[in-house]
């Protein structure tokens, strides 16, 4: 019977010593095949198994153990099992332990709380007999189950930065301390050292609420900086379909207008055969109205086409002076939506800014392009300095919120995205925005 006892006791260490180290390899870059990690594991296995059997003949119930076991177990891991690093693999191992010791002393405390003493249970549990063999196989099925449940997640922690596995693994030691000294203080402590072993709880739990809600925090923020990217995204597609239908619109009209001026130029040269001034007068009145002043951008790129022809348009209709160059030569290494997202955003702005003056409203676009640069610089008229009471130029405008300020900050994630920047400036009376993005293929 001593025999079975003594090979439960072993079988339970080897089931701890082969979680610990699988789950130190799922974070980590395996070296050997299948076939050959399944030889190193047992044996690394074997290793750390006698070594735990050793100590706890002759030092039962020791603390050293799985400090040792932990220690032996990152080794492996990092010298023998992968390619993995030191950190990591540390941080795993103290991890697995905690959980693995956690489910050890929840079962224990809870098999003593139903006898009612449960300091004799512990020692009940700690000698070999039929209580123990039980226990053991109720824990290591507890430990392996909960290994199987969650090791598809276990690989995710490998994803973590550097900054993250360093907190872990602060705050996983600082956890695994504070829980063997609490065991420690259930089997031998007295009143001070129990008060001692509620303050370190207390300061766990504190730091713990303090970590959570600052993870919560960074979580929210990510969050929030994802759709916020999704919103700005789908934004410039929508400008993008936008202006391109507007644009489609305008060369409409503008080809109806063409014919409608023949038109015109026929009626006005009958009307001059049959001597009927009205009509000439009325006919030359309408030739010389705005409908014929406008002409149409060309650039070589639709979608700036379609956003300043759209511009001109609005332009006479706010009575603004616009004028525009432009000199490009290839855009398709740019994302339409992109260019669309920095031209309309500037341009926007532009004319906010001159809708806010009575006299001198102007509004200038100059877009170069050079190689693999393309520089959009857009001028305009304002009432006063913004910089003066604004400096970071936050959209003071009414209306929906969750796209207050967005058109900024679109033209400066666009610049960034193409390793470029975004410069904007104030010089007598004059608004000065200027863009500079660089083709990914330069």
């Amino acid at each position: 019977m001593n025999l079975l006892y003594m090979m439960i006791e072993v079988l339970a260490s080897t089931t701890e010593t082969l979680l610990i180290l699988n789950t130190g390899i799922h974070v980590s870059e395996p070296i050997y095949s299948m076939k050959e990690k399944g030889k190193s594991v047992c044996l690394c296995t074997a290793i750390i198994t006698t070594y735990i059997t050793c100590i706890n003949t002759w030092f039962p119930f020791s603390f050293l153990t799985p400090i040792g076991s932990i220690i032996f177990s990152a080794f492996a891991i990092k010298k023998v099992l992968s390619n993995g690093k030191w950190l990591p693999c540390f941080t795993v191992c103290v991890l697995a332990m905690f959980v693995i010791q956690s489910i050890d002393y929840i079962l224990v405390t809870g098999y003593g709380l139903l006898l009612g003493n449960p300091r004799k249970a512990f020692y009940d549990i700690l000698v070999p007999g039929k209580t123990r063999m039980a226990y053991l196989l109720v824990d290591k099925s507890c430990d392996a189950l909960l290994y199987y449940r969650f090791r598809p997640h276990i690989t995710k922690l490998a994803q973590l930065r550097n900054k993250s596995i360093v907190w872990l693994f602060v705050c996983t030691v600082l956890a695994y301390s504070t829980m063997q000294y609490l065991a420690a203080m259930m089997l031998y402590g007295n009143f001070i050292q129990l008060q001692g072993a509620a303050l370190i709880s207390f300061s766990a739990l504190l730091c713990f609420i303090i970590i959570l809600a600052f993870s919560m925090i960074a979580v929210t923020s990510s969050e929030q900086e994802k759709a916020t990217n999704r919103l700005l995204t789908t934004m410039n597609q929508m400008m993008e379909n936008n202006y391109y239908l507007m644009n489609q619109s305008i060369m409409d009209n503008a080809k109806g207008l063409h014919d409608f001026r023949h038109h015109l130029a026929v009626i006005n040269s009958l009307a001059q055969k049959e001597y009927c001034r009205s009509i000439t007068e009325y006919v030359a009145s309408i030739s010389s109205s705005y409908l014929w002043s406008a002409h149409l951008c060309r650039s070589g790129s639709d979608i700036i086409d379609a956003i300043i022809n759209t511009k001109l348009v609005e332009a006479k209709q706010k009575r603004i002076q616009f004028e525009y160059t432009t000199t490009i030569q290839d855009l398709a290494s740019f994302e339409p939506a992109d260019i669309c997202g920095v031209l309309a955003n500037q341009l926007e702005n532009a004319f906010e800014a001159c809708e806010n003056i009575v006299e001198d409203r102007k509004v200038t676009l100059d877009i170069q392009q050079h190689e693999g640069f393309v520089l959009f610089k857009v001028t305009n008229s304002v009432a006063k300095n913004p910089f003066q009471s604004n400096s970071s130029l936050v959209s003071t405008k009414a209306g929906d919120s969750k796209t207050h300020g967005l058109g900024l900050r679109n033209i400066r994630d666009i610049s960034q995205k193409y390793n470029g920047r975004l410069e904007s400036k104030y010089i007598d009376g004059v608004f000065i925005s200027t863009v500079l993005i660089c083709s990914p293929t330069n």
